[in-house]
């Protein structure tokens, strides 16, 4: 295999990750470079390891998935080797992130209520992925105004939220 196709392969992963606008799993990754025809899975998977051998993404463990991340060294090699990406390439991962986000964020639902306690209002946020809870946080909240903010904002930022505590957890 030329180490040309290789470096393609790489900062084709780089692109889709800065691209998507969240976490995406490894599976989202395989779908993509595997159903558009652009590389075979040893070599993808050879591209995979070498990027996170190379500190450009760091792979994390959650539930039954692998979750990718781009790491500030891969963002600073992505923006300096882009070029090498044609703009075909380009437009087939927009393409892609556009159908599959709209799609992942048809698949996750969320709730959230809240109540008077003892100690002041509880809000309750949830957030499933196909009947699958996700996240589930309960939180004591001074006055029913901010537990009525709280929760109108919880389905707007869940996916966010749920990205930031286990990226700060898995530190």
């Amino acid at each position: 295999m030329k180490d040309d196709s290789l470096l393609v392969y790489k900062l084709t992963i780089l692109y889709l990750l800065d691209h998507s606008g969240q976490t995406l799993t490894k599976a989202m990754i395989l779908d993509f470079m595997l159903n558009g025809g652009y590389v075979t899975y040893f070599p993808l998977v050879r591209s995979l390891s070498e990027l996170r051998e190379q500190g450009f993404i760091r792979e994390e463990q959650t539930l039954n998935r692998t979750l990718i991340f781009l790491t500030d060294e891969g963002k600073n090699t992505l923006s300096f080797f882009s070029g090498r990406l044609t703009a075909d390439v380009k437009k087939d991962v927009d393409e892609y992130l556009n159908g599959t986000l709209s799609t992942l964020k048809q698949g996750i639902s969320t709730s959230a209520s809240f109540f008077r306690d003892p100690a002041g209002y509880r809000a309750e946020l949830k957030a499933k992925e196909r009947g699958e809870e996700l996240i589930s946080i309960s939180l004591t909240l001074p006055d029913e105004e901010t537990a009525e903010y709280i929760c109108a904002g919880w389905e707007s930022s869940s996916a966010d939220i749920y990205e930031y505590i286990t990226s700060v957890l898995m530190k």
